[in-house]
């Protein structure tokens, strides 16, 4: 009876081992056809490679919608047949230290089936794969951010090289008073290099500029939002300028002429007209008035 009883014991739990067994097959087997989905399903180009051969070892929807492949081309294809030729040195030098957790790989440029170029930016991260050591990447399309960003840089540089061709001073300040942007005349007409005051606050790299109008006429365009006209002497210079303040998005843009030369001459025009005026009165003073005597005769 007790041999009976042990053989259906061990029969009940061999039996049950091999349910729980069978149920976590199963449900392994449920999670990976739910993680396959996922990856299929995810709106993101991602795809997973190995990390020796570079071969791909699966790609989702979306990143064969992007490169153009068949998911059967795909899998026989390297890491390295989705980068322009000029980019695999670089790629393979990235790949030497790359280490073995989840990063932002940067902005890279690839190439699809039709040998169209595009930008992407790449996140990374190591997992096995089938037993094998893998990368699991994220591939974000930035492309026409990227195409947007160069034009409005291309046209910043023709703002600048256009500004630093006009022979008038021109600058700009941000928010906290500090440079962001000064032309050639101005550099010369304000004894200061680029390189030194960008970034710098105006007033610090200028103390002497807070005296006379200058802060008072910049606050006001700064904070009411209007253009301002005035005429100055930065004493420190000697230098006389005509400003006009605009404001902007982030700021205020100050263009100004050098009248320095114009001050001068007005300023000796006066001095001439005060020293004619000085010689026209001391001239016609009645003690200095010399001349025959006039003699009256009455008949």
């Amino acid at each position: 009876m007790y041999t009976i009883f042990a053989f259906v014991l061990v029969g009940s739990v061999a039996l049950g081992c091999w349910l729980l067994y069978y149920y976590f097959r199963i449900q392994q087997k449920n999670l990976l056809e739910d993680y396959k989905r996922l990856f299929d399903g995810i709106p993101t180009p991602m795809y997973i490679y190995d990390d020796q051969t570079f071969y791909f070892l699966a790609v989702n929807d979306a990143a064969i919608e992007q490169y153009g492949y068949t998911k059967e081309e795909f899998l026989q294809l390297k890491l390295t047949d989705t980068r322009p030729p000029e980019e695999i040195p670089a790629l393979l030098e990235f790949h030497k230290n790359l280490p073995k957790k989840h990063m932002d790989a940067g902005r890279w440029l690839h190439i699809n089936k039709q040998g169209q170029r595009f930008y992407v930016s790449v996140y990374i991260h190591y997992t096995i794969f089938e037993g094998r050591g893998a990368r699991q990447v994220l591939v974000v399309n930035v492309d026409e951010k990227m195409r947007a960003d160069q034009i409005v840089s291309e046209k910043s540089a023709e703002m600048e090289n256009m500004l630093d061709s006009i022979t008038d001073g021109f600058y700009a300040l941000n928010s906290r008073w500090e440079v962001t942007f000064i032309n050639k005349a101005a550099q010369v007409a304000l004894c200061c290099k680029k390189e030194d005051i960008i970034g710098k606050n105006l007033w610090d790299y200028f103390p002497g500029s807070r005296d006379g109008r200058f802060y008072a006429e910049y606050d006001r365009a700064m904070t009411e939002r209007a253009s301002v006209h005035f005429e100055e002497l930065y004493a420190p210079l000697g230098v006389w300028g005509a400003l006009n303040v605009y404001p902007t998005k982030d700021g205020i843009a100050v263009y100004f002429v050098d009248i320095t030369d114009r001050k001068k001459i007005q300023e000796q025009i006066y001095n001439d007209g005060q020293n004619l005026r000085a010689i026209i009165n001391n001239n016609t003073r009645p003690d200095l008035v010399s001349g025959p005597s006039i003699q009256h005769h009455h008949w």
